[in-house]
């Protein structure tokens, strides 16, 4: 090998070790959330116990359920029973609701996300969820937007509006409260043995 053919290859080797430095330091970063880990709702696990009430509206009307001495009622059917277990699923996931990521503060953006309320818009896809105590204080209240089917686990998310903040949040797991009485309601009649 001569010296110019050495110096040639030299060049060539050191373009291409540029390009490559080029091209790494122009990807993108991806960094984890900052909010990884904080509650969407501190406490509720300590006050579930005090929960009587939970109202679910949507752009077709709301409904209640009412805790009782013999379980969970659907006021609206004439205090027909529901589905413990949904109950119990949807206070389970909203005391283990994380914030993963923000979005949005901007009120024209919530239709994106599905998270406009359905009180305020007729054809809003969001469906709002209260959690109501014996005195009738909050214990929890969101605004349930489009659900994110991944996030880089067997789990997803889902878009939520808390009450009182204007940040759109993307929080852990999948919430769907349902819109139809036959989502909540007992489906058995009688078990004859």
């Amino acid at each position: 090998m001569t010296s110019r053919h050495f110096s040639v290859l030299c060049g060539v080797t050191l373009l291409f070790a540029i390009t490559a430095g080029l091209i790494v330091a122009q990807r993108p970063v991806i960094e984890s959330s900052d909010f990884d880990g904080t509650l969407a709702f501190p406490g509720l696990v300590e006050k579930v116990n005090e929960l009587t009430t939970i109202t679910i509206r949507h752009k077709e009307g709301s409904f209640t359920l009412q805790s009782t001495r013999d379980g969970w009622v659907f006021l609206e059917r004439d205090n027909y029973p529901v589905q413990n277990e949904k109950i119990g699923e949807l206070i389970v996931k909203l005391s283990r609701m994380e914030k993963v990521e923000p979005k949005t503060k901007l009120k024209e953006r919530y239709g994106r996300l599905d998270l406009v309320d359905p009180s305020e818009d007729d054809e809003s896809r969001a469906k709002k969820v209260m959690l109501v105590n014996s005195d009738g204080q909050t214990l929890a209240e969101l605004l349930v937007g489009k659900r994110k089917f991944t996030l880089g686990s067997s789990e997803g998310g889902t878009y939520v509006l808390l009450r009182d903040d204007e940040q759109a949040w993307l929080v852990t797991g999948e919430l769907n409260p349902g819109n139809r009485a036959r989502d909540w309601l007992r489906r058995e009649i009688s078990d004859i043995k």
